[in-house]
């Protein structure tokens, strides 16, 4: 997630949540961060926030997975999907 992403977020939420919520929004954020470094230093080619077109929930709004990982060609090899606490 890049930095910027998360300050919006925290902006946001800050004014919704308790403090405890709030703990746990900053801890999830942080594993995100330190997913995105794993995949950074291991060379590998990743987007964040990914999306199928024909996968929908039920409330009609698409899936996203935290990271999709591409192989060489460019092609999806993998996704990751962070659950946090």
């Amino acid at each position: 997630m890049s930095e910027k992403r998360e300050v919006e977020l925290r902006h946001f939420f800050e004014s919704l949540l308790s403090d405890r919520e709030k703990a746990i929004l900053e801890v999830l954020a942080k594993e995100e961060i330190k997913i995105e470094e794993i995949l950074q230093s291991a060379g590998l080619s990743f987007k964040e926030e990914y999306i199928f077109d024909d996968l929908i929930s039920t409330s009609g709004k698409p899936l996203r997975f935290d990271f999709a990982i591409f192989d060489d060609n460019g092609d999806l090899d993998f996704l990751i999907e962070y659950q946090g606490i």
